[in-house]
């Protein structure tokens, strides 16, 4: 082995001195089968963090009651996914001087709670109600919700997970009033944090304002349009399922139409509140259990996907080479009667430096 060393660095020595002056391109190394890790075998689930960012102005009291008492209707849903990964957090809508213990960082404990949290719901449920009543009365939501992604300041360790969804739900019954009232920095940070992929990056609002909402009440006189503009920028903004969206029609020619298309909004005050946050987790599940990120790039024709000892049929699955991810449809066949089966997939492992995850046409 010494021998050998000694050889390349002579090699490399005499090429040196040899050196003309002219540059030649280094060709890239041909793919080959030894570069490939055959039956790569891991257990992988849909992820997904969830953030509520709560008005915790004195206005929101009877709207943090109900969001407590409904949160239970949320998670049903979600957890009807039974390998759905979840994680949800809360922060507030204060921030800077006088509100250290806030700014961006969750509130409650445990932090955050997950599906396999003891007595999780009664923590979340708590969590939301210690937002309290006591914040600053000039709400901000986009300067906390920066300062609780921003990787550089890694408030919340722990929460945000690079391989999941991004969730934010925001709850309030007035205008956002940031210091530096930049919806695009927040949204990029988001997805940057993603590897661009807009799609694993979701928004909705629970809001109230009498030129929006037939049944708004409580509302703050001042107008969302900060807010709402943040909502049209997330892919699921007008797609929604959730049975809400803005109830009047719009009169005020200043007012963006595309405020009165989007879907994935409803009233703080709505009759139907628990139902219309129960199809907020109901669309967070179907989004998030279609897409799941591969920790490591496949070879082209290798996978196989199982679910348990089940092979889940290529009908049911895609590969998406863009994001490299798994596209599971939600209405996938998969016998759910072992409590204990995973989601599994099996492949090739492409080499990272040498490979783009397809292997060589054979021009022979």
């Amino acid at each position: 082995m010494l021998l050998k060393k000694l050889s390349l660095v002579l090699f490399v020595v005499l090429l040196s001195g040899c050196y003309n002056g002219e540059r030649t391109l280094i060709p890239k190394q041909p793919f080959v089968p030894e570069e490939i890790l055959q039956g790569y075998n891991i257990s992988v689930s849909p992820k997904v963090d969830i953030l509520f960012l709560i008005d915790d102005s004195g206005s929101m009291g009877s709207a943090q009651d109900k969001l407590a008492k409904n949160i239970s209707l949320f998670t049903a849903e979600m957890e009807k996914n039974k390998f759905l990964d979840y994680q949800i957090g809360v922060i507030s809508t204060s921030i800077g001087r006088g509100y250290e213990d806030k700014s961006g960082k969750l509130q409650g404990n445990p932090k955050f709670i997950t599906r396999n949290t003891p007595n999780g719901l009664v923590f979340l449920a708590q969590n939301i109600k210690n937002v309290g009543l006591m914040g600053d009365y000039e709400e901000k939501f986009f300067d906390p919700l920066f300062a609780a992604v921003d990787p550089a300041k890694n408030l919340n360790p722990g929460f945000l997970r690079s391989d999941a969804f991004f969730v934010l739900i925001f709850i309030t019954d007035t205008k956002d009033q940031s210091k530096d009232n930049s919806s695009f920095k927040v949204i990029n940070t988001l997805i940057n944090t993603k590897a661009y992929d807009y799609d694993r990056v979701l928004g909705y609002g629970v809001m109230s304002y009498p030129d929006f909402f037939m049944d708004s009440c409580g509302q703050d006189d001042r107008e969302p349009d900060n807010l709402l503009d943040f909502l049209t920028m997330f892919t699921n903004a007008y797609n929604t399922k959730i049975g809400g969206g803005i109830t009047f029609t719009p009169t005020n020619p200043s007012i963006s139409k595309d405020f009165f298309d989007l879907t994935n909004v409803f009233s703080l005050c709505d009759p139907l509140f628990g139902d219309k946050l129960a199809n907020i987790g109901d669309d967070i599940r179907i989004r998030v259990s279609q897409k799941i990120p591969l920790p490591v790039r496949p070879v082209d024709g290798t996978i196989k996907v199982k679910f348990g000892t089940q092979d889940v049929d290529p009908k049911w699955w895609k590969y998406d080479f863009g994001t490299n991810s798994l596209i599971l449809d939600p209405n996938a066949d998969l016998d759910t009667t072992d409590p204990n089966a995973q989601l599994f997939v099996i492949m090739d492992q492409a080499a990272v430096d040498s490979t783009i995850g397809k292997p060589p046409v054979n021009k022979n």
